[in-house]
């Protein structure tokens, strides 16, 4: 029902790149029904000329993504009797986007066709799809949705377990045949998908909801082809204000706020900066530049105030060390919060608090000097004395800050500045061994350590997502020793390390 032509996309692209940005993605779907094979063609054609307009305004700067989607079937949709693409036909169609985008700066992004078979299954099952469901996670299949935990034979022998037929699922279904989710009630009229289905299927344009009666037709004063409405709808605010018309209504079933969409259709313009038609010189494929003032930059967040660079040494025992380290960081805006105190924010599309870490630490590690940057609001600071008693107040069981220092400009990242970590292993004796037998393995431990300070080579199995890694421990080992157990005060670390 969007009915967005290529024009559309390409003024829509002219505005974005105009109002400051540089990179752009575009998303895509492939595998719908009649789709062919100059379609696919016309998507990476499409991505070609909007990074023409990006170049012709920023050069080298711009960068565009393209991303290609495969087409699922689901319910309640008018595509939810057609069959989905066979895994080497999407895999066809891959390699065909590959090849015509290989000769461009684009950056094309496909995504794994048998993720989407999986998902189609689950999207048109029935009840017979629940055995394999349970059988799949025996099999170990979890967090489908990461490719590193996908397990893709796992799921076909669960359905081949479960004497399930996958084309089932997958193929096409009669239109006049019981679908699965026919008991559920979306509020649709009866009919209204199937007839949208036979449109799509003979290449029919289905006309956009709430757009003014008459679609393209004159607002009170004749309108040349060049600036009739897209698809219905106006394409600026000059327009839209002038057209009082009634929406029209196709009675799908679902009573819509026609008045909303109507004001929700001029923010959008709004938002793009919209106010006026493009004018016959404005071609979007052959722009001039027509800006005289100098290029304007993306919009940025309000003034937050002055902030200061606070550098913070705190430890984490138990059982604050059995939280991981995402969570960890989800804790520290929370504490502060608590604490009165307000974290500077970075600029841009995501703003996040301006927080830096040291080294992550093993799930499980107590630390007794952990070190952390964090930018502040001067406005909420107080004295700086206080900050940890603030923070301490307020803080879960496990979390202690020790001290707050300011950090004047031009002094190196966390990141740089920390060059030695010490790490303290206690080796602890289960059972009730006679004395005999704890010297013998004080003698065996003191052996094993004085090896490894005089080894040259130190080789380690280090497991990652890729597999298994050889490396070489002395790498970063500066030194190993044997120290006291009974001591608590840790004086053992390096004197001016952490």
């Amino acid at each position: 029902n969007k009915n967005v032509s290529e024009e559309d996309m390409l003024n829509t692209a002219k505005r974005v790149f105009d109002k400051g940005w540089q990179r752009m993605k575009l998303y895509f779907m492939m595998g719908l029904p009649t789709e062919t094979m100059e379609d696919l063609v016309a998507i990476t054609d499409m991505g070609k000329k909007v990074l023409k307009l990006g170049q012709e305004r920023y050069g080298r700067k711009a960068a565009l993504s393209v991303s290609v989607s495969v087409h699922v079937p689901k319910p309640h949709t008018p595509f939810q009797w057609c069959a989905m693409d066979t895994l080497q036909q999407v895999e066809e169609k891959q390699r065909l986007l590959r090849n015509e985008a290989r000769n461009s700066r684009l950056n094309l992004r496909t995504h794994p066709s048998e993720g989407a078979l999986v998902e189609c299954v689950m999207s048109r099952a029935d009840r017979k799809v629940a055995a394999a469901v349970l059988l799949a996670y025996r099999k170990g299949c979890r967090f489908d949705g990461w490719d590193e935990h996908f397990k893709f034979d796992n799921w076909l022998e669960a359905f081949k377990e479960a004497d399930l037929d996958i084309e089932k699922y997958t193929g096409t279904i009669p239109v006049d045949g019981r679908l699965p989710w026919d008991h559920i009630d979306v509020g649709l009229a009866d009919g209204f998908l199937a007839m949208e289905y036979k449109r799509a299927l003979k290449g029919r344009y289905s006309p956009p909801c709430s757009k003014p009666f008459g679609g393209a037709e004159n607002l009170g004063q004749k309108v040349d082809k060049e600036h009739r409405t897209s698809g219905g709808h106006h394409t600026n605010i000059t327009d839209h204000d002038q057209d009082e018309r009634r929406l029209v209504c196709y009675d799908c079933g679902v009573a819509c706020d026609l008045d909303l969409m109507r004001d929700e259709r001029r923010d959008y313009l709004l938002q793009l900066d919209a106010q006026r038609r493009l004018g016959r010189g404005d071609s979007v494929v052959h722009v001039e530049e027509q800006l005289q003032h100098s290029m304007p930059t993306p919009p940025k967040r309000a003034y937050q105030g002055a902030s200061q660079h606070i550098r913070l040494h705190y430890h984490r025992t138990s059982p604050a060390h059995l939280v991981g380290h995402i969570d960890t960081a989800r804790r520290f805006p929370r504490i502060l919060r608590r604490a009165g105190l307000t974290p500077a924010y970075s600029e841009g599309f995501s703003p996040k608090p301006r927080f830096s870490y040291g080294p992550t630490l093993p799930l499980g590690t107590e630390s007794h000097c952990e070190v952390m940057d964090i930018h502040l609001i001067k406005e909420s600071m107080g004295p700086l004395e206080t900050i940890c008693d603030r923070m301490n107040a307020v803080s879960p069981k496990g979390f202690h800050f020790e001290s707050a220092e300011l950090i004047p400009e031009g002094v190196r990242s966390l990141s740089k500045s920390i060059e030695e970590l010490t790490t303290v292993v206690r080796v602890v004796l289960l059972g009730s061994p006679d004395k005999e037998e704890v010297a013998r393995l004080n003698r065996s431990l003191a052996d094993r350590v004085q090896e490894a300070a005089q080894a040259t080579q130190l080789p380690v199995t280090v497991v990652r997502k890729k597999g298994k890694v050889e490396r070489d421990a002395t790498d970063n080992l500066l030194s190993i020793a044997i120290v006291d157990a009974t001591r608590q005060d840790h004086s053992f670390a390096p004197q001016g390390t952490c």
